[in-house]
């Protein structure tokens, strides 16, 4: 279970209310994490595996900078995206989805709705990214699209099935940094169109969802045209 608290000016969101994540972002915000090794720096988010009594856990801190006015808007009217998959993650957890990482903590700076700091603590998953096993073979793309269809019918989808975000484990194939949207038909279509495009998994399946995917990239692609023909965006 999830529960939500204030802690200082922090709106945190902790599974199973267990003080041991919340003393892990104790020693974040005050500079004593044991930091094992920095997995990714980039100018919005930074990403570390650090070390715990509990072993290894992973820690992301996401501070988004760009289409400031889009995420404000978006806040009025629909839930924060890390607060959906912290209880998409535990509901799906809870039900027996071991193919994904579990989510522990999210600790938030918020206006209103608009959260602008995100702070997440994650299960660490111990693998080989499957962008190191090149080329991908057909019983791993087997696989890599069975684990696909299992998290859609624990009413998740990955976002972003790409290599960098699917593990071989020694227990199989295994989904990190997936997304808290919603599991529709749309979204169900979308991963399996870009495990098509990411990792060479051709898309067998043409529902209601693929057709009207295919159409909004397809207007959107339009409008781009359009955009760069009247000098509104670079080619």
């Amino acid at each position: 279970m999830i529960f939500k608290k204030k802690i200082g000016k922090l709106t945190v969101f902790i599974k199973d209310n267990d003080s041991f994540y919340e003393k892990i972002l104790d020693e974040f915000l005050s500079n004593r994490m044991d930091i094992k090794k920095l997995l990714r720096s980039e100018d919005e988010t930074k990403v570390w595996l650090i070390d715990t009594e509990k072993g290894p856990m992973v820690l992301k801190l996401y501070v988004p900078k760009t289409k400031r006015f889009e995420r404000i808007l978006k806040s009025l009217i629909k839930r924060d995206f890390y607060q959906s998959l912290i209880y998409r993650t535990n509901n799906a957890v809870i039900h027996g989805a071991s193919m994904i990482n579990d989510i522990y903590l999210l600790a938030q700076k918020k206006i209103c709705n608009y959260a602008y700091v995100h702070i997440i603590l994650m299960e660490y998953i111990d693998g080989i990214q499957i962008r190191d096993l090149e080329p991908i073979s057909d019983e791993l793309k087997l696989e890599i699209t069975q684990v696909i269809e299992q998290i859609h019918s624990y009413d998740m989808v990955s976002g972003a099935p790409h290599k960098e975000n699917t593990m071989l484990t020694k227990d199989g194939i295994k989904l990190i940094d997936l997304s808290g949207k919603k599991c529709t038909c749309v979204s169900r279509a979308k991963d399996r169109m870009e495990l098509q495009k990411y990792l060479g998994i051709k898309n067998t399946k043409q529902d209601l969802g693929y057709y009207i995917y295919i159409s909004i990239k397809n207007l959107k692609k339009t409008f781009k045209n359009i955009r760069i023909k009247l000098g509104l965006r670079k080619p």
